[in-house]
């Protein structure tokens, strides 16, 4: 692969090692679809296959912080990618599997049809509490979430920052994980379209995170 020339304001502050979490876009699937429960499985597939819609674009500080960073990084999943592309303009996007989203249920025990909206809540809050057998639980996402945290750590060692565009969920995994390495970020934050949490370390604390 070619080099990339890395942006004056990444190199500058190469001592001070920053990661920045971004969930996508609104995708263009519309939560409001009624489903049964045996059907969420196919709603999540399709769910996963939408691109984002472009009449919510990314707020002006977002798009500053993408045009600032080292390196830009993506999961795999299409509004992801398609979110990520959107703020790196004519810059690379590097694709990173381990930051899709934590995977949900194929089916749910509701007796009747709900919103789609509604169901993914009941099966989040079911795959939090370990009442299904979903092809991701909790632990091994948790579990991903550490190699992902390794991931973007030798990434802002290598670049000086990082944006990577994700997911709710998942991101706060990758968040926590940040934190117990010794990061400077916030606790709590917003999981709303295009919400971004920032998280900081020096450089040389940072590689003995990665050491360890």
């Amino acid at each position: 692969e070619g080099t990339r020339r890395i942006p004056p304001a990444a190199r500058a502050g190469r001592s001070r090692m920053k990661i920045i979490l971004a969930r996508h876009g609104k995708p263009t699937l519309w939560k409001g679809d009624l489903l049964a429960g045996r059907d969420f499985g196919d709603w999540v597939r399709r769910y996963n296959e939408a691109g984002i819609t472009n009449t919510a674009e990314p707020p002006p500080r977002l798009r500053e912080l993408a045009a600032s960073v080292g390196w830009v990084v993506a999961s795999d999943l299409r509004r992801a990618v398609e979110s990520a592309r959107f703020l790196a303009h004519t810059r690379d996007v590097q694709i990173e599997p381990e930051l899709r989203e934590a995977a949900l249920p194929e089916s749910i025990a509701v007796p009747i049809r709900m919103p789609a909206g509604a169901c993914l809540v009941i099966a989040r809050v079911a795959w939090w509490l370990s009442w299904c057998r979903p092809p991701e639980t909790v632990g091994a996402a948790r579990q991903r979430a550490i190699r992902a945290a390794d991931r973007l750590c030798a990434l802002a060692d290598e670049h000086g920052s990082v944006l990577a565009v994700g997911h709710a969920v998942f991101n706060r995994f990758i968040a926590t994980e940040l934190r117990m390495r010794g990061w400077r970020g916030p606790k709590f934050f917003s999981v709303a379209y295009w919400a971004t949490a920032t998280f900081v370390r020096t450089a040389g604390s940072a590689r003995e995170g990665l050491e360890r």
